[in-house]
């Protein structure tokens, strides 16, 4: 069979498929991180490279990088993969995108990118993903395009081999191509509540923030300044007699103290982990829309199978077709022109529909399963990491304003 290479959105053209080596799926886990990011200028323009380092089966390797090399590993990915969930990358960014602050909080995402894409044995030890990580060469824009091609035989070879329990899988039922469609029609509304909730979750971490670090200047630079220059004019500049400057309270004092420290993400982590969640349902979503993608070509290979039938019917009745009209080819040469092309579209639509039923599988009982389970789980943790810095937060206030209902002279006066 001929493979298909997309061209646009819907077009597709025949191509010789590209020749790989054989797929190796025995090596171990892969140890890998992203780290040490080195910036660089090139005449007037600057970037940053990012050092991949690791280990496997083969040994240590490490290599630079830049965020276009890893978006296009990612993007060649989600063609070559269809079905398998990709693990998003962070947004791209072209202001202040050099700001040290922004350049860490990259290098972590595409750290976690790495890990997520070393837990999937499948991409893991894809060719894509090793020369990836592995190749020397700087330009490997220029070697990841040999896997820019997308081949239905390949990639059923492929599937066939990561994941072997789809040989015998058997029929598939009706009910698991709704399910996913329905699960699908799920994600997209509720990618729309994500977006509010996290708008929202933005606002009230930089408010509670906001608090923690007012409330630290409210105590130095307000409460007790006022006792230093007011308050000290009414009580005759008696120390003893001083609320939110008692500098022999030692427990007043580290009460303070602790209200200066920084304040533990709270609200800051659900927001993070809605941010990361409204990013993975859209990748989800790109895995579940590249089968929309497959069966739209098997789709055309049908159509391209019966009118060329349909053509043929009428050349053996003597009937010119739109194609035959200004053709000056024999009728049998005709005759022969219409069968190659009904069995190869026949043959297409076969290794289509087959690669459809895989997908279908491979989302279903991987991907979609594993989604739900890792988002149940991720949640308790966020709530429970969530909760308890919000807990050390507040009780680091309440005990400072418990030392001051403490003060002798409140005290005092509560007794009268």
């Amino acid at each position: 069979m001929d493979s298909y290479e997309e061209k646009g959105s819907d077009e597709s053209v025949k191509k010789d498929p590209p020749k790989l080596k054989q797929l190796d799926i025995t090596k171990g886990n892969v140890v890998i991180e992203v780290c040490d990011p080195i910036t660089k200028e090139e005449k007037f323009a600057k970037h940053t490279l990012y050092k991949i380092k690791g280990s496997d089966q083969d040994g240590l390797f490490e290599v630079l990088r830049r965020y276009s090399d890893f978006d296009r590993i990612r993007s060649i990915l989600v063609s070559r993969w269809p079905g398998v969930f990709i693990p998003p990358l962070p947004p791209k960014k072209t202001v202040n995108n050099m700001d040290a602050k922004f350049i860490e909080e990259r290098r972590k995402a595409l750290d976690q990118f790495c890990k997520n894409i070393a837990q999937k044995p499948s991409l893991q030890n894809s060719e894509e993903f090793q020369v990836f990580i592995k190749s020397k060469n700087t330009e490997v824009e220029k070697l990841l395009s040999i896997f820019q091609k997308f081949n239905v035989e390949d990639t059923i070879s492929k599937y066939l081999t990561y994941f072997p329990y789809l040989e015998n899988k058997g029929e598939i039922s009706k009910d698991i191509a709704k399910n996913i469609t329905n699960f699908k029609l799920y994600l997209i509304k509720t990618k729309g509540y994500l977006e509010n909730i996290k708008k929202n979750s933005k606002s009230i971490s930089s408010a509670k923030k906001h608090f923690y670090n007012q409330l630290s200047i409210f105590q130095e630079q307000v409460c007790a300044q006022y006792e230093k220059v007011a308050y000290s004019q009414y009580h005759g500049n008696k120390e003893e007699k001083n609320v939110f400057s008692e500098a022999n309270n030692i427990k007043f004092t580290n009460a303070v103290s602790k209200l200066k420290e920084p304040s533990l993400p709270s609200y800051e982590t659900i927001h993070e982990y809605i941010d990361e969640e409204t990013k993975e349902i859209e990748a989800l979503l790109e895995a579940i829309e590249q089968k929309d993608r497959i069966e739209s070509l098997e789709k055309k290979a049908r159509d391209k199978e019966r009118s060329a039938s349909e053509d043929l019917n009428k050349v053996l009745a003597g009937k010119k077709t739109m194609k035959t009209l200004l053709s000056k080819k024999s009728k049998e040469e005709e005759v022969a022109e219409f069968e190659k092309t009904i069995a190869n579209a026949a043959m297409d639509g076969e290794n289509l529909s087959k690669l459809v039923d895989m997908i279908t599988t491979i989302l279903w009982d991987e991907e979609i399963s594993q989604f739900k389970t890792k988002k149940m789980s991720e949640y308790f943790r966020v709530i429970e990491t969530g909760a308890q810095n919000e807990l050390i937060n507040l009780n680091r206030v309440s005990e400072y304003w418990e030392t001051i209902l403490e003060n002798s002279n409140i005290k005092e006066l509560s007794e009268k």
